[in-house]
């Protein structure tokens, strides 16, 4: 789990998914993500099954799944619960446009 901080913060951007295998809206989420990892080259994606990470992701305060974070050098810009591919995809097109431009 440590691993999985350590990629936020080494990255520039990075986007965290954290699911479970159990959990329907995870399973529809699966081949999107697959999609905009081919799509956006840019970002590093890693994900991390809740379901063997209790505690990490208890730590991590994640409450509802799917979860998504992303991240730029470490901090946590922006959040998304649920399966909402459109709305994962517009937050990713917008933060690699202002971090392209700052």
């Amino acid at each position: 789990m440590e691993r999985m901080l350590s990629f936020c913060a080494n990255n520039g951007h990075a986007h965290h998914w954290y699911y479970a295998d159990w959990c329907g809206p995870c399973q529809v989420m699966h081949k999107e993500l697959d999609k905009m990892t081919a799509a956006f080259k840019g970002v590093k994606f890693a994900k991390l099954n809740c379901g063997n990470c209790q505690d990490f992701s208890t730590r991590q305060r994640i409450k509802a799944l799917p979860t998504f974070r992303l991240y730029y050098k470490g901090t946590c810009l922006d959040e998304i619960t649920g399966a909402k591919p459109m709305q994962l995809r517009q937050l990713l097109t917008h933060y690699l446009c202002m971090t392209t431009i700052s």
